[in-house]
Formats: structure tokens, C-alpha cells, sequence
């Protein structure tokens, strides 16, 4: 399926099947405004997934008016290629909202952002960068 003209549901519920469940633990690393959760059942340190949470709260601003807000979730899962070099692949979902926005509006925003990270209509751009 192409890019234009695709579709993708608002306001649905999105329960995974399949696969197998990864569970993250805290690892005692730090990082401003966030914590770091890894992969615990990896006993190999660099081959650890780990997910990095972050949040910015919106602060009042010279004009009187308020930023947003920035939730953002980054998983990083190394990967050790045929060369023995290691990359870290990773997925980042973020949302940027005005505090005067509302919780529906942020449930909307991710309603979409999962139906376009998982939508069949867009598997060809995630998978080969087809911009069709």
C-alpha cells in the first residue's frame, strides 16, 4: 500500500498478539529528567535492550504562555553484525502537547502514532523507506 491515501484508525484500542513479553527493570543508570530500564534477562551487558524514559514539563514562558509538554520513549536493542561490529538499532515514540490540550488529545496522538507504526497500509515504508 502507498503513503498517499493510506488510512489509519483514531481512538481504537490496540491489545499485541503473539511474540513473547519483554520485561524492563530499572538498571540504576541516570539520565536528566528520566530513568533507563533495561532488558534484565540479558545477562550480556551490550547485548541489553534497553528503553529510556523522559519527560519535560511545561514551564511558563516569557510571553506568559506555557510550552508543552515532551514525553518520549526511545528502546535501543543492540545488534552485533556479521563484521562483529556492534549497532544499536532503536524506535522513539514521542508526544509534544500543550497542557491545555487535554488527556484526549494526547490518547489521539497515540492512538494514531501506533496505528502508523503498525498499520499495513504503511509496512513498505517501514520496512524499505517507500515513500510511494
Amino acid at each position: 500500500m502507498s503513503l498517499d491515501g493510506c488510512t489509519l484508525n483514531e481512538g481504537g484500542t490496540y491489545t499485541p498478539t503473539g511474540g513473547s513479553s519483554v520485561t524492563f527493570d530499572r538498571t540504576g543508570e541516570s539520565i536528566a529528567n528520566g530513568v533507563v530500564l533495561g532488558n534484565m534477562s540479558e545477562s550480556d551487558f551490550f547485548a541489553r535492550e534497553k528503553l529510556y524514559a523522559t519527560v519535560r514539563m511545561p514551564s511558563l514562558q516569557g510571553d506568559g504562555e506555557y510550552s508543552k509538554q515532551k514525553n518520549s520513549i526511545r528502546i535501543v536493542r543492540p545488534t552485533t553484525l556479521a563484521s562483529g561490529k556492534v549497532v544499536y538499532n532503536l524506535v522513539r515514540i514521542e508526544t509534544e502537547v500543550h497542557p491545555e490540550s487535554g488527556s484526549t488529545e494526547t490518547t489521539n496522538l497515540l492512538s494514531l502514532g501506533i496505528a502508523a507504526a503498525a498499520d499495513a497500509d504503511l509496512t513498505l515504508f517501514w520496512s524499505s523507506g517507500s515513500l510511494k
